[in-house]
């Protein structure tokens, strides 16, 4: 597969988004604890 070729600045916005692997683990943390309280929540709830 063939990479497309894309404008110089489409490239660099890509760029700068790209994430670290820190930054990404950080996330699914923040994110499983929010599940965690979510689900904690609702069991109260119901």
């Amino acid at each position: 597969m063939e990479k497309p070729i894309l404008d110089p600045v489409i490239s660099a916005q890509i760029n700068e988004i790209k994430t670290s692997e820190t930054e990404i683990e950080v996330c699914r943390s923040i994110k499983n604890e929010m599940q965690t309280a979510i689900n904690s929540l609702l069991k109260v709830m119901l």
